[in-house]
């Protein structure tokens, strides 16, 4: 298996190749443009865990100005990014099309960052916490029996779930003043998550959690 990934801190730039790759970054306006590719017939995904949680500013995508995402092929990788400072930006695609073993990918904002997380191929899980004032997220996922949990909370946040294909299950959690949510499913055999980070939450429907005032919540199920 080969393993690529490019990161540029400030005027610094590194090549690491190995299988897990951490990224510890402190320091403010940091950013990180990485490719993990493995080949056909790999037996282990590619690993990607990054902390910024001390930094302003960060950026985790692809070639500024190119339009690109950051991106993970192959099946079996794993994806955890944590930027809980403000201003942050995360654009990321995991891609496991045609392959058996299914993608994770956790991500959790902070106060006016962007997050966007979308997984082709099937058997995926996404996790995305947008946690402050003005945050925004999405996760996207295209495929069969893939899982995502969307947790929105702080005064103007904003987050959207878009699921296509069969067997797909989301979870929801809407928290603070003025959020925006959208959620759309399409395909058959769709479910609601009966936990919310892992926790089962007694006494209400499973799925669907809104605790919010002026929230704007939109849900759209819909069959092929």
């Amino acid at each position: 298996m080969k393993n690529r990934s490019y990161v540029l801190v400030g005027t610094l730039s590194v090549l690491l190749s190995a299988l897990a790759v951490p990224a510890a970054q402190s320091g403010n306006d940091n950013q990180l443009f990485l490719l993990q590719e493995s080949p056909s017939g790999a037996l282990t995904g590619n690993t990607l865990t990054v902390d910024q949680s001390a930094a302003t500013g960060s950026l985790i995508s692809g070639p500024l100005g190119a339009g690109d995402p950051a991106i993970q092929r192959g099946s079996g990788n794993e994806l955890e990014i944590e930027i809980t400072g403000e201003g942050g930006y995360v654009e990321f695609i995991q891609d496991n099309s045609g392959a058996s073993a299914g993608n994770n990918g956790i991500i959790n904002v902070g106060p006016g960052s962007t997050a966007t997380l979308s997984q082709n191929g099937d058997g995926n899980t996404a996790s995305l916490t947008v946690n402050g004032l003005a945050a925004q997220g999405a996760i996207v996922q295209e495929g069969l029996s893939n899982q995502a949990d969307l947790n929105v909370v702080g005064n103007g946040a904003s987050g959207e779930i878009t699921q296509v294909g069969n067997g797909n299950v989301s979870g929801l959690t809407v928290t603070g003043a003025g959020t925006t949510v959208s959620f759309e499913q399409t395909g058959d055999g769709l479910s609601y998550a009966t936990s919310y980070d892992g926790v089962t939450v007694p006494g209400t429907a499973p799925g669907v959690q809104v605790i919010s005032n002026g929230a704007s919540v939109t849900i759209t199920q819909s069959t092929f």
